[in-house]
């Protein structure tokens, strides 16, 4: 779906637990989540650390939209892979 929605001309960022997998499918911008049972928490966090660490995955995203690519690459919050 990733990378029938670039292929209209919009930037899109999979964020995922599994990147390899949307790698392998053509996703170009491909953000590491936290596990594949809870992708953007971490429910061993108390309530509001998760909701800090989830903003920052949205955050992190839309600045990933922002940048030029040129190939598939793999972020994770602090940078690429």
């Amino acid at each position: 779906m990733t990378s029938s929605i670039e292929r209209a001309g919009l930037p899109v960022v999979n964020i995922t637990a599994v990147p390899t997998i949307s790698e392998m499918v053509g996703a170009s911008r491909v953000l590491r989540g936290c596990t594949v049972t809870n992708v953007l928490g971490d429910t061993r966090l108390t309530k509001e650390k998760e909701r800090e660490l989830r903003r920052s995955y949205v955050l992190r995203a839309l600045e990933i939209l922002r940048m030029e690519i040129n190939s598939k690459q793999i972020f994770t919050l602090e940078g690429t892979v």
